[in-house]
């Protein structure tokens, strides 16, 4: 946070791409179980099995809505040469 003498306290933007991740696709359903486990996982051989159990529980919609969009992701990301193209695609 940004502190400055007679101002309120600027709070940091949120990340778009964590946004984004958040409410589409399968990153952001693992992201949704993950954050829901409970105990969190307490060293590397216990996250590797959590992400594993979460990935194989995906529910299949979930990946073959990604699978479909990819294409189209892929093709606005050569459009604009690699540039920004997230508001482009809709």
């Amino acid at each position: 946070m940004i502190r400055t003498p007679g101002h309120q306290t600027a709070q940091p933007r949120p990340d778009p791409l964590e946004s984004r991740l958040q409410r589409v696709g399968p990153w952001g359903a693992m992201l949704e179980k993950f954050n829901d486990l409970k105990p969190k996982p307490r060293n590397l051989t216990e996250l590797k099995t959590a992400l594993q159990t979460i990935r194989n529980n995906l529910p299949d919609e979930t990946i073959r809505k990604s699978v479909l969009t990819f294409r189209k992701r892929l093709m606005a990301c050569i459009k604009v040469q690699g540039g920004h193209f997230e508001r482009s695609i809709n």
